[in-house]
């Protein structure tokens, strides 16, 4: 039986159908120096996809979502003295509904504008307005589940990265956007493969799509259940990707000649930068429960036969009925959506540690919140999330403190 976040969407979208027809404690300071730079990139810019030069949601959305990104840009060394510790507690609370009735939606990418695309675990997409307007924008043309969404826009073209898998195999495919044709007809006919034949299965096959503040893209993998293959350089399960636009292993990525960025992942459903540039990731823990990771390159995170010797988790959810429905970053906290609690994680940050244990937020006002991103333009300082919740597929803007 499918678990995780795979089986609760599964869940949603049966529903949706339907219609229509712990206690924890702050994480070790142990590795911290490890973990201190994880995420900054390494090696040179990478180069842009047929002119594409614009901007790429950062985070997860499957769910991703977060700040723009110029892929082929690299950030310079950090000059500025690191930022303040984000308050223990905080707030959050919905600003206003922005659209309803999307049905069994999935996952979110930041456009250029502040617009949202939104993706529905059957492959269907639209575009959201800062206005509510719901576009259609088309679908994919197999018959497979999609997992995460991200979005590039150029100078010559713009794109639509889709992590979709079908019962044998996952893969990341683009498609041309062209958001001057009809509703619905905007998906480009034809598609490209950017990386293929990675492994899934019934159990922890889901993922994550983001394209990181680098400009490179990265793919989050589940271990099909099971841990000998996360812990396999070799594998695509189970890792953290990261590789060009065009699909090509990224310049600098730790392992040469592979995409491999880090190992040893259950099911990652978030990934998400925070100001300083580190990467974070949200990852179903290997006795239940959600493992927060701060992720360095060529890491393992315990999954696999060298559990003892991976990296400690930053934080852990040990209640198994916490699921991460995605992650995003703002206001010094990352935000962890949890479909079966019907509630929004406010995770406060000092560096790589957690300055209070997560903060569980408008538990009586969400039903199941699945997807998170950023609001845009978000450079870690933007107090507005955007939230995928409930059954009928609600997105909600939310300003958060």
């Amino acid at each position: 039986m499918p678990g995780g976040l795979r089986g609760w969407r599964a869940v949603l979208a049966l529903t949706a159908v339907t219609a229509l027809a712990g206690g924890c404690a702050i994480g070790p300071a142990a590795h911290r120096a490890e973990r201190e730079g994880a995420g900054q990139p390494t090696g040179a810019a990478t180069s842009e996809p047929d002119g594409a030069g614009g901007a790429g949601g950062t985070g997860e959305a499957g769910g991703s979502g977060g700040a723009s990104a110029s892929p082929g840009e690299s950030p310079g060394p950090a000059t500025e003295p690191p930022p303040e510790p984000a308050p223990a507690q905080g707030s959050a609370q919905i600003a206003a509904t922005l659209a309803e009735g999307l049905g069994p939606a999935c996952c979110l990418a930041p456009m250029p504008g502040g617009d949202l695309l939104a993706g529905a675990a059957d492959g269907s997409l639209v575009r959201v307005g800062q206005d509510g307007t719901v576009t259609p924008v088309g679908a994919l043309e197999d018959d497979s589940r999609l997992l995460g969404l991200a979005f590039a826009s150029g100078s010559a073209l713009d794109w639509v990265y889709v992590l979709h898998a079908t019962d044998s195999a996952a893969r990341v495919d683009r498609y041309v956007y062209y958001g001057s044709h009809p509703a619905g007809e905007q998906l480009g006919e034809s598609r490209s493969t950017v990386l293929g034949d990675i492994p899934t299965g019934p159990e922890h096959g889901g993922g994550a799509l983001a394209f990181g503040p680098d400009g490179n893209l990265y793919v989050a993998t589940g271990d099909t259940g099971a841990p000998a293959l996360a812990a396999d350089p070799d594998s695509l399960a189970g890792k953290i990707l990261r590789i060009t636009p065009e699909g090509d292993e990224a310049p600098g990525n730790p392992f040469p000649g592979s995409p491999v960025y880090s190992l040893g992942h259950a099911e990652p459903a978030g990934l998400a930068w925070d100001e300083q540039g580190m990467l974070w990731a949200a990852d179903a823990g290997r006795a239940g429960g959600v493992e927060l990771n701060s992720i360095a390159p060529g890491g393992t995170y315990g999954e696999g036969a060298d559990a003892q010797q991976g990296t400690a988790p930053v934080h852990t959810w040990q209640d198994p009925q916490v699921v991460a429905g995605g992650l995003a970053f703002a206001q010094g906290c990352l935000w962890m959506p949890d479909p079966p609690g019907g509630r929004l994680w406010r995770i406060p940050l000092d560096g790589t540690r957690l300055v209070a244990d997560p903060q569980p937020l408008l538990a009586a006002e969400l039903s199941g919140p699945v997807a998170v991103a950023a609001g845009a333009g978000n450079a870690g300082d933007a107090g507005e999330l955007t939230l995928l919740d409930g059954q009928d597929a609600s997105l909600l803007r939310l300003a958060v403190s």
